[in-house]
């Protein structure tokens, strides 16, 4: 049977009858929701394949499928990207991108806590681990406001369901109610004592750790430890799911923030903004593996023709051997305000790359160095802003031992300005696939399964035509360009 517009029509209805698809805050929807687009994309293809090629029914789906995927596709937060792009109406690019199984997740951005919205899922969480986050509580209510949940996948089945979790209590004072799996109990939790302000950001950290063989499970709120009990029933669990909150609990009314849910206590995070001091030596890393990210925010207040340093991870030395700047961030010496970055990649110990904009001057930016494996090979990326502008593999990629974090380091001024929201950790954040899905009057619609490091060259080359074709009128029939990607 040929499938019609009415089919098409049938198929949003779904869409918007699908609690997955309406999740519009959602940062992470799950496979279900990427197989579905998938299944829909073959479906939308197959339409299109069987209309006849230059007529005008194809440009009336065309336009058809561009409405529909604006209305129930362009709903997703900031980690999924879904790009169309329209060329005379006759070509489309549908890419749907999804995060998978992480091992640590940190979001430093605040947001608005939504009802079942699923931030990720950590791969394992193990005995010794770190949650720590802000909230900022807008009102209060007498009923259970779910605030953050790592969760294996239920309400309260299994022995790690609630690990940690945490609600405003249900008398509606303010105060917090923490689950945790603690000693083989599966409803295990402790209220706060005092409640926390209102309209006011709180600092929380849930954390467990070994100490002389004993694990122990902790709770801070605003620096101060309130409860330390000892876990003798600690356990790893596996593909744990992160909510903001839970299905299961109406979502307290307030924001997060700094969000970070990590493993072990190798890590560094600094959340408040300081002043940079040449020689300033913040933290020693034990070790600092292959797979490694560094992200910071960065406000310059001036820019002077002289290389000026922000950030210096370092074995010790300037420019001795390799890994003794991986990385490293410098403002340029030409004064402009772009940065050079230098890492240790293929056996070079001066490997640097250079950004073609500057930063912006008296505002924060956003910066996320990272290396991640896939497929066998060490990728090694930049971020600026959200926006990967660098990426190389690296064929020499090193696990470091006792690795110094200036900022900034002691053979160079520092830089005029302020850096903030410093993390360093071990491991890989996010891991990218999804669906692209290639309509045009030209030749047979065409759809890929994909996965990154490959994926994220497609966004970056997807975003620059987006930004192109998103200036024009999707009526007018457009010029054909040819933009250069840096």
């Amino acid at each position: 049977m040929i499938l019609s517009s009415h089919f098409l029509q049938n198929s949003v209805s779904e869409c918007e009858h699908d609690d997955e698809f309406k999740t519009v805050n959602s940062t992470v929807p799950s496979m279900k929701v990427v197989n579905n687009i998938a299944e829909r994309g073959v479906a939308l293809m197959d339409e299109y394949n069987r209309l006849h090629a230059n007529n005008e029914e194809r440009k009336q789906f065309l336009l058809l499928v561009i409405k529909i995927l604006h209305k129930n596709l362009l709903v997703y937060g900031e980690i999924v990207k879904t790009v169309v792009i329209m060329n005379d109406i006759r070509t489309i690019l549908l890419l749907c991108v999804v995060a998978h199984a992480q091992e640590y997740i940190s979001i430093i951005k605040e947001f608005k806590p939504i009802q079942g919205s699923l931030l990720g899922t950590v791969n394992v969480l193990k005995k010794e681990y770190v949650v720590s986050f802000n909230v900022k509580p807008m009102t209060f209510s007498k009923n259970w406001k779910n605030v953050l949940r790592l969760t294996l996948g239920n309400e309260f089945v299994a022995y790690g369901d609630a690990n940690p979790g945490v609600w405003f209590h249900g008398d509606g004072s303010g105060k917090l109610r923490i689950h945790a799996a603690i000693n083989g109990d599966i409803q295990y939790h402790f209220d706060t004592t005092t409640p926390l302000d209102l309209g006011q950001w709180s600092s929380i950290k849930i954390y467990q750790n070994k100490y002389e063989g004993v694990f122990w499970f902790c709770i801070d709120v605003n620096g101060i430890n309130i409860h330390k009990v000892k876990n003798s029933d600690a356990r790893d669990f596996q593909s744990m799911k992160v909510y903001a909150s839970d299905p299961w609990y109406a979502a307290q009314d307030g924001f997060i923030s700094n969000l970070l849910i990590v493993n072990g206590n190798d890590y560094f995070f600094h959340k408040k903004d300081f002043n940079l001091i040449q020689g300033s030596l913040l933290e020693t890393m034990n070790v600092l593996r292959k797979e490694i990210s560094v992200s910071f925010t960065v406000k310059p207040i001036k820019f002077t023709k002289v290389w000026k340093n922000v950030l210096h991870l370092t074995l010790g030395n300037k420019f001795l051997f390799y890994g003794d700047t991986n990385p490293g961030v410098w403002f340029h010496e030409d004064g402009s305000g772009r940065l050079r970055i230098h890492a240790a990649i293929n056996d070079d110990i001066h490997y640097h790359f250079d950004t073609s904009t500057p930063i912006d001057l008296g505002k924060w930016s956003s910066i996320k160095i990272y290396q991640n494996k896939y497929d066998s090979a060490y990728w090694f990326c930049v971020d600026v802003n959200g926006v990967n502008i660098h990426r190389v593999k690296n064929s020499d990629a090193r696990d470091y031992k006792n690795m110094k974090v200036y900022a900034s380091d002691p053979w160079y001024a520092a830089q005029d300005g302020f850096i903030s929201n410093l993390l360093i950790i071990n491991g890989n954040d996010v891991f990218i696939s999804g669906v692209l899905l290639i309509l045009t009057d030209r030749s047979p619609g065409r759809i890929f399964l994909l996965s990154s490091p490959l994926i994220l060259r497609i966004l970056f080359t997807l975003k620059l035509l987006s930004s192109f074709f998103s200036e024009q009128s999707i009526e007018q029939p457009r010029k054909r360009h040819t933009r250069q990607i840096a």
